[in-house]
């Protein structure tokens, strides 16, 4: 280095004298009363009667606690003989203190005269500058503190300082008496996160969070916090600035991009910054187990969505973190639920691990929310049913795995209760959870087995559940073949009906549904009844009363012949078809000559004439070919020729099909209005005089010897209540090893 002209030794003497030792008496004054407002920083006027009201005399802008660093850095040497002149200086703490504002005033006056000069002397003499810039640059660069420490955050931070400052427990352990935490703060802290990035403001923040968090009183028994929030209008804005804005600034401190496939823990500065992340992380589940107002429990779903890949860096809080997701999704409002699986889906990306978890998890959870049926519960649980297949849809591979072991559990439940035929085993398969779970797995494989995608058998492993879904869908359906779960085996067809449709796998459902017809429910005589009609969308038993009824035979022959039309529509196309409606043909007409109930005569009448005029139009197509049955490819060519939609009983299925969907939703909007489900277990409604009752008893004991050998014992399960208590599926818990 060259050496220092006496013109700059002049400037230095008469300019700067005086500098160090007014920041060494800052300095003391700060430790001995705690720091004060700066004089010379204006308040906006809005928030100085707030401000007074708070006790916020303690509050030191950012600006002067740079200032402290700095005096901390340049005075470090000093630090021996500043501790010698202690008991001398102390006399003089009192006139120090009157003289404080004197000080500073001048102190920042010193400050803007040697800016202005600097600028002046770089218009007179650039030479003379230009050797300051080269040799004396602290010189030029005095006063602009606060832009040389945040500068430094910026870029680099020394990975010891940031350790020192993130050792939240301990630190803030220390702290002898909570500060009253002020909006005036949460502004100061929020301006400089915004327009600076600054890390220490984060720092400051999170440890109010954490203050925030401590609702729960066994978590802040016995612990000391840093600030204390009485105000809950404080702590909502501390809560919704914290969650918005902190992220971000990780984000800009790691150079990280949300789009990354990588995760944060894979940047070479994310050790230095680590302990802050975790400490903050925790915070935001401690609030979310406790938060109770749906609206700050939306935002801080909503906003957390850009941490999942933060929490997917530590094992332990990604997996509280999907359980809380999960709660929220199952049990919440609709848009916490749409946020919670947005949530879920985002973090089973992560990793292997977490989607072998998330898959689990979102399927044991659906299973739990699904136990109670109704005609409110019904939308939310089909879209639950979607965002489970939707997540299943993602990993192909994980996804098989999970659902085999889940189908499995299911064909154990049904094996257990056909060979021990007890009430008990029965109840385990006969609930609603039985049936959406089997629901839910018929959607997923016709969702992502759909021939019309043009996805083949190598390419999707999931082709290979087609076959056990099946098997114990209609294993489900004989296991009680009587007339009260007639409802369920409808339910159990729907499901079926939708993988032969989507993925072209050929079902024969006819027999199912010919048994409805056949049974004596129908073919008997009806009684008059002033019971409600029977829902067969929302129940899947029927009570004793309905037995035998007008009301539930006619819903009975109504729902079985939708089911006959729906199946045969979905096969018209097909070059069999002529073939495979020929039992139906025969099956029909042979019921037309039992039969004296001349509404379901009208409505069999209608639907042979369909399924002749489409068999017909099939021979008609097909007598043109030139090629044999075993030619697979041009066998498969003439049905993609011909739309199940353009046929005859294809018009006629189209046609019945929106009459029936506006005559469900006429009812929904009716049972709304009302804002009463259509339940038909209902033991209070159902109640019967004992006259009743006998006479009941009476026509039970004239079932024809064909329906004795399908009754089941034990009452049909005494009146199983279709809500039970018992659960088809274990518990989710998660292991460490998970």
């Amino acid at each position: 280095m060259a050496k220092t002209k006496k013109s700059t030794k002049r400037y230095v003497q008469n300019k700067l004298k005086g500098e160090l030792e007014r920041r060494k008496l800052f300095k003391k004054k700060k430790e001995l009363y705690g720091g004060g407002k700066p004089k010379g920083k204006k308040i906006p006027e809005h928030y100085q009667q707030k401000e007074e009201e708070d006790n916020t005399e303690n509050l030191i802008t950012e600006e002067d606690e740079d200032l402290w660093d700095e005096i901390e850095n340049v005075d470090k040497n000093d630090s021996e003989e500043e501790e010698e002149e202690d008991d001398e200086e102390m006399d003089d703490d009192n006139e120090l203190e009157d003289d404080e504002e004197e000080e500073e005033e001048e102190e920042i006056d010193e400050i803007e005269e040697h800016k202005k000069q600097l600028e002046d002397l770089k218009e007179k003499d650039p030479e003379f500058y230009k050797f300051l810039q080269e040799n004396d640059k602290e010189l030029l660069a005095f006063g602009n503190d606060e832009a040389e420490d945040n500068e430094v955050e910026d870029e680099e931070i020394p990975e010891g300082e940031l350790e020192e400052e993130v050792e939240g427990e301990e630190e803030l352990d220390e702290v002898p008496k909570a500060k009253q935490l002020t909006k005036y703060m949460i502004i100061n802290w929020q301006k400089q996160i915004v327009e600076k990035n600054s890390l220490k403001s984060v720092k400051k923040m999170i440890v109010a969070l954490r203050s925030a968090a401590a609702i729960d009183e066994e978590y802040a028994e016995g612990k000391e916090f840093s600030f204390a929030i009485d105000n809950i209008s404080i702590f909502n804005k501390l809560v919704l600035t914290a969650v918005k804005y902190i992220t971000p600034v990780f984000n800009n401190y790691l150079g990280y991009s949300e789009d990354s496939k990588q995760l944060p823990s894979q940047n070479k500065k994310w050790s230095r910054i680590q302990p802050l992340v975790k400490h903050y992380l925790q915070n935001i589940i401690r609030l979310l187990k406790q938060l109770t107002d749906q609206k700050i429990l939306y935002f801080v779903c909503k906003n957390s969505q850009a941490s999942v890949k933060y929490f997917a860096c530590f094992p332990k809080l990604s997996k509280e973190y999907l359980k809380l997701m999960l709660d929220f999704w199952a049990v919440s409002e609709e848009k916490i639920k749409i946020v919670s699986f947005l949530n879920i889906r985002s973090l089973a990306l992560c990793s292997t691990q977490l989607m072998n978890i998330s898959l689990k998890g979102i399927y044991l959870a659906f299973v739990r929310y699904c136990k109670a049926t109704s005609i409110h519960t019904w939308t939310i649980i089909n879209f639950m049913m979607n965002c489970v297949v939707e997540l299943y849809g993602l990993d192909f591979v994980a996804s098989y795995q999970t659902a085999f072991v889940y189908i499995r559990q299911l064909a154990i439940q049904l094996r257990n209760a056909i060979i021990l035929k007890k009430k008990e085993s029965y109840k385990i398969v006969y609930n609603w959870q039985y049936i959406h779970c089997l629901r839910l797995w018929s959607r997923l494989v016709s969702t992502y087995c759909d021939y019309t995608t043009g996805t083949d058998e190598s390419e999707n492993i999931l082709f290979s559940l087609i076959y056990p879904i099946t098997q114990i869908i209609i294993g489900t359906i004989c296991l009680v073949p009587t007339a009260r779960f007639f409802p369920l085996r409808f339910h159990c067809i729907r499901a079926l009906l939708e993988i032969n449709e989507k993925t072209k796998t050929y079902i024969p459902l006819a027999p199912y549904l010919f048994e409805v017809l056949n049974s004596s429910e129908i073919q008997q005589k009806a009684k008059a009844s002033t019971l409600k009609s029977f829902d067969f969308r929302f129940n899947i038993k029927a009570n004793k009363s309905y037995l035998r009824t007008r009301i539930y035979q006619d819903g009975l022959a109504e729902e079985t012949l939708s089911l006959l039309l729906s199946f045969y529509a979905q096969s018209s196309n097909s070059i069999a078809f002529p073939e495979l409606v020929i039992p139906a043909q025969i099956q029909l007409k042979r019921f037309l000559k039992k039969s004296k109930n001349i509404k379901i005569n009208k409505q069999i009448q209608q639907l042979l004439e369909k399924i002749n005029q489409t068999a017909k139009f099939i021979e008609s197509q097909r007598s043109a070919v030139d090629f044999s049955p075993s030619e697979k490819e041009k066998v498969m060519a003439f049905e993609r020729g011909i739309k199940s939609s353009e046929t005859p009983i294809g018009k006629y299925f189209t046609s019945v099909k929106k009459i029936q969907e506006r005559k469900e939703q006429d009812a929904a909007n009716l049972n709304e209005s009302k804002g009463l489900p259509n339940k038909t277990n209902d033991k209070k409604k159902n109640k019967k005089n004992k006259k009743v009752k006998e006479e009941e008893e009476e026509e039970e004991n004239e079932v024809s010897e064909d329906e004795v050998d399908n009754e089941v014992n034990d009452s049909d399960f005494d009146e199983m209540d279709e809500d039970n208590d018992m659960d088809i599926v274990e518990d989710f818990v998660l292991s460490d090893d998970e």
